[in-house]
């Protein structure tokens, strides 16, 4: 079924281009954390260096997950369970 969908919908996600997005992840983090201070001023006092890191850390994990949902489905096999992803990042 997946592989169904994936066709139908034109949409190729290779394992070059998956490993490509897994190595951005580190700068789409802190980007992501960025737009979020900007968007919210009081972030930008109220959060630490380290508090800024932890969370561009999680929000890098959220993404690797993400990315391994999409690369399993698009590869037609089973996507990884939520603790299973979580496993891996411990």
């Amino acid at each position: 079924m997946a592989k169904a969908a994936n066709q139908a919908s034109g949409v190729v996600l290779s394992p070059a281009l998956t490993a490509a997005m897994r190595d951005e992840l580190p700068s789409v983090a802190r980007e992501v954390v960025a737009a979020v201070i900007a968007g919210v001023p009081a972030y930008k006092t109220a959060l630490s260096a380290r508090m800024r890191a932890t969370i561009q850390q999680a929000v890098q994990f959220s993404l690797a997950g993400f990315v391994e949902l999409v690369a399993a489905v698009m590869a037609g096999g089973t996507p990884p369970l939520p603790i299973e992803l979580s496993e891996e990042g411990s």
